[in-house]
């Protein structure tokens, strides 16, 4: 016999997986499924918090996530703009340039063809100075995502590399998915 839930009984499915000794094999698998989420969010923040090593970019990597308003994410851009006034060339500038403003159009907060144009000008330029740097490759990636249309295949081999060159990040698995779900969808 396995764990077979009855229609009627999705609603108090935890119950029923707590209760029917049918069902160990599912709840064991739960718990692993726990287990390596637990892992990969430890590894994550481990290997995050490298990123970026500089302390004004951390802080506008820090506005962003807290994901609140447009003024939350212009302070950042703000606060990146500073940065690559002081050093144009530096890659690590970029890439968080580059996830600034395409949280902008991810968000959609601005998808001004400027922005988009400032996206990808970012995200290529922290490509080049940084070729192997998940950040950004991560960033060009979810440009062409975004920018849909013809260009949002090429989403998909850089998310892949992303998340190969950092396999612990759920930023990068998302538009990966995100990505993987928009091409079966539209058949492309």
């Amino acid at each position: 016999q396995t764990c077979a839930l009855p229609i009627y009984a999705w609603p108090v499915t935890a119950v029923w997986l707590m209760l029917d000794p049918r069902c160990a094999p599912v709840r064991d698998e739960i718990a692993v499924q726990r287990q390596i989420i637990a892992r990969a969010r430890a590894q994550e923040q481990r290997a995050d918090s490298g990123f970026p090593r500089d302390p004004d970019l951390r802080r506008a990597m820090n506005v962003l996530e807290r994901d609140v308003s447009r003024a939350d994410y212009d302070l950042a851009d703000q606060i990146v703009r500073g940065v690559l006034d002081r050093r144009p060339m530096d890659a690590e500038a970029l890439a968080v340039m580059a996830r600034v403003q395409v949280t902008f159009l991810f968000r959609g907060f601005d998808r001004s063809e400027e922005r988009f144009t400032a996206a990808r000008r970012s995200a290529e330029r922290a490509v080049q100075l940084a070729p192997d740097d998940p950040e950004a490759i991560a960033a060009l990636g979810i440009y062409f995502l975004v920018r849909g249309g013809a260009d949002r295949p090429r989403a998909l081999p850089l998310l892949r590399r992303a998340v190969a060159l950092r396999p612990q990040s759920p930023y990068f698995r998302r538009f990966l998915n995100n990505a993987l779900s928009n091409l079966v969808h539209t058949g492309v």
